[in-house]
């Protein structure tokens, strides 16, 4: 119990310097911006008390922040969709085009390199890339820098990726 406290409060206290969370360099993805995959929506209003609450396409609870900075990077939107049973397990982030280096500099810092890399795409100018990390748990995570999109699915989210569609078709980000 003393040990799942204080992950949460050293999880709070990222919320300025860090983005996505791994334990271990080149692994998968635990959180993003201190909301955990797993956490509830109660959890995510604690770390980031700014969000609001709205549904998914499907009609899942999610819990969206906009415009937020963290560790010199500005996000214009953060979406955390959220299951019954196994909490978050879906980010949708947009950020603003100066920051795609940063986001991709730290997703390859956290996750390592990706073996899933589309090489024609990485090699043009480095923020405009397009990688997919996929993790030996079931997580992923794609980083289109051309777009200012990074999604993170956590390992119990594949299920969900129909949810980025719809909401790319709808124009709701």
């Amino acid at each position: 119990m003393r040990l799942c406290l204080f992950v949460a409060v050293f999880a709070a206290g990222c919320v300025s310097a860090c983005a996505v969370r791994s334990l271990d360099a080149g692994k998968s993805p635990n959180s993003f911006l201190g909301v955990g995959f797993g956490d509830s929506i109660k959890s995510a209003e604690q770390v980031l008390p700014a969000g609001r609450n709205e549904a998914s396409p499907l009609g899942l609870p999610s819990y969206r922040v906009n415009q937020i900075e963290a560790g010199g990077v500005k996000y214009q939107s953060v979406i955390y969709e959220f299951t019954a049973r196994d909490g978050m397990q879906l980010v949708m982030v947009r950020f603003v085009q100066d920051s795609a280096t940063g986001v991709l500099r730290h997703l390859q810092d956290t996750l390592g390199p990706s073996a899933y890399a589309n090489r024609r795409l990485i090699r043009s100018p480095y923020g405009t890339a397009e990688i997919t990390w996929q993790m030996p748990d079931g997580s992923k995570a794609e980083f289109r820098g051309a777009d200012g999109e990074l999604v993170l699915i956590g390992p119990h989210g594949s299920y969900l990726e129909p949810e980025i569609q719809m909401r790319q078709e709808s124009g709701v980000d």
